[in-house]
């Protein structure tokens, strides 16, 4: 199962409270302490018992009906073919230079011991959907590696022991913490760039 709001799956989890357990479906993207800018959804949980019989109830639908299994095969395989395998690694890549750059700067501020901004934020929403020409896409992403790099050399060795708190719950971090993950997600990110940008044939200034 997966979240009509965000596409991330769903998981199963639950809580106690003081007379029973609670058993309900949680989405992935949810939850703030996977990632470092916070949740990616709003959506709400739902109680297991309540879902369960939805999925319950479609599943002797289908059953009752293979047609209609049948039908959803058919529609799938057909979109597949249809799809531009090329146009969807193209818009992938646009995402990922975005990302990226965006990813750092945000690192980078939180390092130098400041909290995100309300601009900061708010692009947060805009990266699944860069605008923009290749061209500018490009460009934009030489010049934010180029001032990561000067704020990165910015830093002493004194300061990589100095603590750092990150994100709404203010988790505890260093600066050298901070900075390896800059260099970690850098290298793990710009190499998947890179493969994508060589299988549909990107080169910087065309």
């Amino acid at each position: 199962m997966s979240c009509a709001k965000c596409g991330y799956a769903l998981y199963r989890t639950s809580t106690r409270s003081s007379a029973r357990a609670i058993h309900y479906y949680r989405c992935l993207g949810s939850d703030a302490w996977r990632r470092l800018s916070g949740s990616d959804c709003n959506n709400r949980p739902v109680r297991q018992d309540l879902l369960d019989e939805v999925v319950w109830g479609e599943v002797v639908r289908l059953l009752e009906n293979p047609q209609l299994i049948q039908s959803e095969l058919e529609r799938r395989l057909a979109a597949a073919r249809e799809a531009d395998p090329t146009k969807r690694h193209e818009e992938a890549l646009r995402r990922e230079l975005v990302r990226i750059r965006k990813s750092i700067d945000r690192l980078l501020t939180y390092a130098e011991g400041n909290q995100l901004s309300a601009e900061q934020i708010a692009l947060m929403k805009s990266e699944m959907e860069p605008s923009g020409s290749r061209n500018e896409l490009m460009a934009g992403f030489v010049v934010a590696f180029a001032k990561s790099g000067k704020r990165i050399r910015a830093f002493s060795p004194g300061q990589l022991e100095e603590e750092r708190k990150v994100g709404k719950k203010q988790l505890p971090t260093t600066v050298g913490g901070l900075l390896v993950h800059v260099a970690d997600h850098t290298q793990r990110h710009v190499g998947q760039a890179i493969t994508t940008a060589k299988v549909i044939g990107w080169k910087s200034g065309t």
